[in-house]
């Protein structure tokens, strides 16, 4: 994996937890994504995280 890469997201999980605070209807789904890049999310809106797994189609239609 690219440093960029990892940078990336990295910053998209720190803002999606101040996005998260500001809003309630923010829901975060994710396909098995590691790293640790939404463990703080996880942890704050237990609530509002869902993992699939790496099951794509099933997060598209949950999503819709």
């Amino acid at each position: 994996m690219l440093i960029l890469e990892i940078v990336v997201r990295r910053v998209f999980g720190k803002h999606i937890v101040e996005l998260a605070r500001k809003d309630k209807d923010v829901l975060l789904i994710v396909g098995d994504i590691g790293y640790g890049v939404f463990d703080r999310y996880r942890e704050e809106f237990p609530d509002r995280f869902i993992n699939f797994g790496l099951t794509e189609q099933t997060m598209i239609g949950a999503a819709s």
